[in-house]
């Protein structure tokens, strides 16, 4: 059996709240956690001042039903099948979604990152393929791609202002945990605040 790939057109939705207007100072990219949807994601940010912000939600590009079929659906970045392909898309879609809603007013608004969970992931190695200018990025329990290294640390992170904040229950990071991530960010020079 031959495996072989093919490159198709795909459509993606994302979601936005707010528009660019005079008041407008940055513009969020805003990424959710595995098995989430945007709609229920946002709204974690309802008070968020949208005369000055503009938040944009993508969402992962597979769908899948969380526990069985008709039951809750989620959604998820890539797994471990397909891995490869699944952040080349998902990168597609991004740099997509980029040059539409934020390349027009990337002179004058600052760029600002947010990524929970398995998006923190996502959204670190978008930085990292793309290359992105960006202002701040948040990273909520969860840690950088962990392919990301020295070299990807000077070429692409190190001018942002960089927060890792992690809740006091948060069931996925314990103290043995954050101090494996803490060393790993010591020694490829990822500079951050810990919230």
């Amino acid at each position: 059996m031959d495996k072989k790939i093919i490159d198709f057109s795909f459509q993606a939705p994302y979601y936005k709240l707010g528009n660019v207007g005079d008041r407008s100072k940055s513009i969020w990219v805003i990424f959710h956690g595995y098995g989430q949807l945007v709609s229920d994601f946002i709204e974690n940010f309802n008070e968020v001042n949208l005369d000055e912000n503009v938040l944009i939600f993508p969402q992962g590009l597979s769908t899948f039903y969380l526990k069985g079929v008709a039951d809750k659906i989620g959604a998820n970045w890539m797994t471990s099948h397909e891995r490869e392909i699944d952040i080349q898309n998902y990168i597609n879609y991004l740099d997509k979604l980029y040059q539409h809603e934020i390349m027009p007013h990337s002179s004058n608004i600052k760029l600002k990152l947010f990524g929970f969970s398995q998006g923190g992931h996502t959204v670190s190695r978008w930085i990292s393929h793309s290359k992105l200018d960006y202002e701040k990025l948040v990273l909520w329990g969860t840690s950088l791609a962990h392919e990301i290294n020295k070299e990807k640390i000077e070429a692409c992170f190190s001018k942002g202002n960089n927060e890792i904040i992690i809740g006091d229950q948060d069931r996925f990071i314990d103290q043995k945990r954050l101090s494996h991530v803490m060393k790993r960010y010591t020694k490829i020079g990822f500079s951050y605040s810990l919230k």
